[in-house]
């Protein structure tokens, strides 16, 4: 085995839920429950993205040059 160094950073994440997604969920019951999941579920997947595409992170973030990992190089 080999020895690996890991260092724990802090990362931001952003839930895009639009207007249109919300009018659709506001008829049911479980609507809070409903955004709660989709965020959960974003942030989840930011994780696992982090985790495979992440080296390094970047002090500020810029999506545009970096789609995939978005501040984390």
């Amino acid at each position: 085995m080999v020895d690996v160094e890991y260092k724990c950073e802090q990362t931001n994440f952003d839930t895009v839920l639009t207007y249109a997604k919300l009018d659709l969920w506001a008829k049911f019951q479980d609507f809070q429950v409903r955004i709660r999941n989709a965020i959960v579920k974003r942030q989840a997947l930011d994780r696992i993205m982090i985790g495979f595409n992440g080296v390094k992170r970047a002090k500020t973030s810029n999506r545009s040059e970096k789609p995939a990992t978005a501040g984390c190089e």
